[in-house]
């Protein structure tokens, strides 16, 4: 596994591509080239963790040796950006990893991931311009909430603090937007259905990214595990919901 030093010099590269261009291995570089052969991209392998690729591309065997070589996973995603193909370095190995989490059983971790939830809505809620006596007083009982995840809670209770700062949050997160509710895959109206297109793409590249360590990504810790279901995903998506959210209502208030 890599240290956090590693981490912080490391490169991912997320490549959009068109049809037609190639993406080959000189020099102990990464080469992307259109269809005329005239290079758009190239950076160190050495320098490497992962790379994205969203659309249709050739790859040759060149760059899938030196990917084993050089330690960088290949994740190759539709337009859609749902991963259709990796091609993964050591971590699909890592047994110790796997052994931790089939081995966890704790509610910490999903205490932890709905607390930083809380904190990123107040956190969005607050870059709000005006704030009127409700919308503060929503942000105290989200701090409320948050603060009650310090408790010794079982996996119910902190689904409902949950879902009740969820509810506040979105009251207000949307306030100015006709807001009748959260209907997920329902299509019932615009903001629901850019939820759904705005949190499919962050869970796929998500998923992408806990391959990339060689985690089970089926193993949760906080939603339920059923047949098919990425639990893990679901899990660590939590906290990153709101970024979604702020850039439908920022979309909103520009037109």
């Amino acid at each position: 596994m890599m240290s956090l030093p590693d981490f912080k010099q490391k490169q991912i590269i997320l490549a959009l591509l068109n049809m037609g261009e190639k993406l080959s291995f000189k020099n102990d570089n990464i080469v992307i080239t259109d269809v005329d052969g005239k290079i758009k991209h190239q950076s160190t392998c050495y320098k490497l963790f992962a790379l994205f690729i969203i659309g249709h591309i050739s790859i040759t065997s060149g760059l899938l040796q030196r990917a084993k070589k050089f330690g960088f996973s290949i994740t190759m995603f539709s337009y859609g950006l749902i991963p259709y193909g990796t091609w993964q370095y050591k971590t699909e190995g890592n047994f110790l990893l796997r052994q931790k989490q089939y081995d966890y059983n704790s509610t910490d971790i999903a205490k932890h991931l709905v607390s930083n939830k809380i904190y990123r809505q107040v956190h969005y809620l607050e870059k709000r311009r005006e704030k009127s006596l409700e919308l503060k007083d929503a942000i105290n009982h989200l701090y409320h909430y948050k603060e009650l995840l310090n408790d010794n809670l079982n996996f119910q209770e902190i689904l409902g603090i949950e879902g009740v700062s969820s509810r506040l949050y979105f009251t207000y997160m949307f306030d100015n937007m006709n807001w009748n509710g959260r209907n997920p895959r329902t299509k019932k109206d615009i903001i629901n259905l850019l939820l759904d297109i705005g949190y499919m793409q962050l869970f796929h590249i998500i998923d992408a990214m806990l391959n990339l360590y060689g985690f089970d990504t089926y193993k949760g810790v906080y939603h339920k595990e059923f047949y098919q279901r990425k639990s893990l995903v679901a899990d660590i998506i939590e906290p990153f919901r709101s970024i979604v959210d702020y850039e439908i209502r920022k979309a909103y208030n520009l037109g």
